[in-house]
């Protein structure tokens, strides 16, 4: 079958090390990923973010595989007519799916390997429904491993905390957290 309802592709990535050759890795990771979610584009949505995956990774590790980088990902499919994301995520901090009351429901956790470290390893589709007033909060580890004076990360722990709450729309829930964690940081440099 086709499908013709428009989906949503998002993607939370984080590549090693940094600078230029970085920056690089990052824009080829992109292209790549926009290249076969049109190449996958037929596809069921579990289907597509899986396909999508194991085509980057495989491109990656054997056309990149001697530069060393590798990126972690969550690489998200959304069925909006269905309220459901597919989703793969390559060895990236969990995102956290919030309901309307502030409680976490789910932890979207690790389905693969970080992209461009091997073919060895599967990829696994997972999947989260959406219910009125839910929220996805997918971040870096740089927000977790923010230090304080103290040399205190901000910690995976108070993100949760600070995340369970009663948002009135996503960006209540980022300028609520950019706030956090600027506190934790009190203004020292990262």
């Amino acid at each position: 079958p086709i499908y013709h309802t428009p989906f949503t592709c998002m993607v939370v990535a984080d590549v090693c090390d940094k600078g230029v050759g970085a920056a690089m890795f990052m824009v080829l990771l992109r292209s790549l990923i926009r290249s076969n979610s049109e190449r996958f584009q037929q596809d069921e949505p579990s289907q597509m973010v899986l396909h999508m995956a194991q085509s980057v990774n495989q491109y990656i590790v054997h056309t990149h595989g001697q530069s060393n980088m590798f990126a972690t990902l969550v690489l998200g499919i959304l069925d909006p007519a269905a309220r459901r994301l597919y989703y793969v995520n390559g060895g990236h901090d969990a995102p956290l799916l919030v309901d309307a009351r502030g409680k976490t429901k789910q932890a979207l956790e690790s389905t693969g390997p970080a992209f461009g470290c091997t073919t060895d390893l599967n990829f696994e589709a997972g999947s989260i429904d959406f219910g009125p007033g839910d929220v996805l909060l997918a971040y870096t580890d740089g927000f977790t491993e923010a230090r304080n004076a103290s040399g205190d990360f901000y910690g995976d722990e108070r993100f949760a905390g600070e995340a369970a709450g009663e948002w009135t729309s996503a960006f209540s829930a980022v300028k609520h957290l950019e706030l956090a964690v600027f506190s934790h940081m009190a203004g020292q440099p990262q």
